[in-house]
């Protein structure tokens, strides 16, 4: 019975704990890499505030890109899954898909030279040695993926 209870208990503990931690809505730790950074660099209030009045200027834009961004890439699935894929057709839907991203990619640089903005230079400066331990992070991940 005692070689049974400590396995059983384990095994529930393991899953309640593990039932209690955030799921992280699509990205580790909970919050995207950028709002974690921002987390990490001591904000003043005002500056809090400051950022969170950005984020709020941009979330439209933001929904509207991620929309189109979604229906480019829906469309190219689409198109490439049809029995008979038209090249042309999935061509030009890469092409439209591809647009969006770099679109998204514009205006996170755009929200995040806004941010920079409200910064100090010394919070600057370790946002973007965050920013640089993030990437090498990836790219190892990519490296290793790719192995």
């Amino acid at each position: 019975m005692k070689r049974i209870a400590l396995p059983v208990f384990l095994s529930l503990f393991l899953a309640f704990s593990a039932a209690s931690q955030p799921t992280g809505e699509g990205h580790r730790m909970g919050q995207p890499p950028l709002r974690r950074a921002l987390a990490a660099l001591d904000l003043s209030d005002a500056q809090k505030t400051q950022i969170k009045d950005i984020f709020k200027a941009q979330r439209p834009a933001f929904q509207d890109l991620r929309e189109r961004a979604r229906n480019s890439r829906e469309r190219l699935d689409q198109l490439a899954s049809a029995p008979a894929p038209d090249t042309a057709a999935i061509g030009a839907a890469y092409l439209d898909f591809h647009k969006n991203r770099e679109a998204i990619k514009l205006e996170r640089s755009k929200l995040i030279q806004q941010i920079e903005q409200v910064l100090t230079p010394e919070q600057r400066g370790e946002l973007k040695g965050m920013k640089k331990a993030f990437q090498a992070r990836k790219d190892r991940w990519a490296r290793h993926r790719n192995q």
